[in-house]
């Protein structure tokens, strides 16, 4: 008698969107990595080349540690401050309603393709 095999696309609970959220959550962290590095995080801004400088200061996390090395290292005043905090305030209305759109989309996607049954 010969064992029967299963091939692994049709074990249950194997599926393609796993793979699919695996690779998404990869590609995040490559992401967020990307930004730290591209961030000033690990070295300082003077170092980029001059394209790489004007790309990077549409990240929020540059405008961050810019702000909070002002604070802390040359002692600002929070009046020199409001530039950066300007700029992030202006970060947090324009991504805070698209990432509550993303998450409905995401909620509701979940709910019509079966995959949000089980909660």
């Amino acid at each position: 008698m010969r064992a029967r095999v299963t091939p692994p696309t049709q074990l249950p609970g194997n599926s393609h969107s796993k793979r699919r959220r695996i690779i998404s959550l990869a590609s995040g962290v490559q992401l967020g990595g990307l930004s730290w590095l591209l961030g000033m995080v690990y070295y300082p801004y003077d170092v980029l080349p001059r394209t790489l400088r004007e790309t990077v200061q549409l990240l929020p996390i540059t405008r961050a540690l810019v702000g909070m090395r002002a604070a802390l290292l040359e002692h600002a005043l929070i009046a020199s401050l409001f530039p950066q905090i300007g700029i992030l305030t202006g970060f947090g209305f324009v991504r805070l309603p698209l990432s509550l759109l993303a998450f409905y989309a995401g909620v509701r996607w979940a709910k019509i393709s079966g995959t949000f049954s089980h909660f």
